[in-house]
């Protein structure tokens, strides 16, 4: 549910960027918590509440307020792009980047193709298991099983 300020760039940034810090792993209490206080250095009061798969957002200011719903899919982790928004996020902070043009960055993050290929991450699945298996003491077969038990969670 939308009222008339859905179109502010205020709002509308604030929630393209919670749409995608969500997305990319970030948690609920500290997504919630970067909200606020980005709604209130926007000069926005904002309250919000995330889930793994719902954001709820409620906006007062400039005499009017809307509230949102948006259901949002379960995510996977992505650490690069959770960087690339966080530094985003500090440029709108310290005023070095105007709304509309952070707004179509986030767009940019979110359409960037992965960093790593696919063969790259299977085979990260494998070795990182393998690596795992010989930290905590074990041997060449736990090595081998911990390796295609890796491959088996890439795929």
């Amino acid at each position: 549910m939308s009222h008339e300020n859905a179109d502010s760039p205020e709002i509308t940034f604030a929630l393209k960027l919670a749409k995608a810090l969500h997305r990319y792993g970030t948690p609920a209490h500290r997504l919630e918590g970067v909200l606020v206080a980005l709604s209130e250095r926007l000069g926005v009061q904002g309250s919000f509440f995330s889930t793994p798969t719902a954001l709820f957002a409620s906006f007062e200011g400039s005499g009017a307020e809307s509230t949102h719903m948006q259901r949002l899919q379960a995510s996977d982790t992505d650490l690069g792009k959770l960087s690339a928004l966080d530094a985003l996020f500090n440029d709108v902070w310290f005023g070095r980047l105007e709304l509309e043009e952070a707004a179509r960055r986030v767009d940019l993050v979110i359409a960037a193709p992965p960093r790593y290929g696919k063969l790259l991450s299977f085979l990260s699945f494998g070795l990182a298991s393998g690596g795992a298996a010989r930290f905590f003491g074990g041997g060449w077969a736990e090595m081998l099983l911990a390796v295609c038990a890796g491959f088996g969670l890439g795929l």
